[in-house]
């Protein structure tokens, strides 16, 4: 879990592997890469590999994820990696953005 602020605007890695890391898996790219984002308030959003520039394969099996745009509200916040075919995995992460003392940040 990492912690973020208002303001914040992060870049989310995930790798995808044929196994787990710990039985040797090697990286390999997914057809298609999905990402679920989802606010404090329940709202979720989805980032696909095409067409969006959110998305890109940095190398082999190593997917990043830029948030379109900088955290507006404090609170929990959830990613979701999902990789189809050439390997079917998931990962998800959670995200803390702090309240600020801020009217305005």
């Amino acid at each position: 879990m990492t912690v973020y602020d208002i303001g914040d605007r992060p870049v989310i890695t995930a790798t995808f592997r044929t196994a787990p890391e710990s039985e040797g898996g090697t990286l390999v790219d997914p057809t298609t890469v999905t990402v679920r984002v989802r606010k404090p308030d329940g709202t979720e959003s989805g980032y696909y590999t095409s067409p969006t520039s959110e998305i890109v394969n940095s190398s082999t099996g190593v997917w990043v994820f830029t948030f379109p745009a900088a955290f507006d509200v404090s609170g929990d916040w959830f990613v979701r990696f999902r990789g189809t075919a050439g390997t079917i995995t998931a990962a998800e992460q959670k995200l803390v953005v702090r309240p600020t003392a801020y009217t305005t940040p």
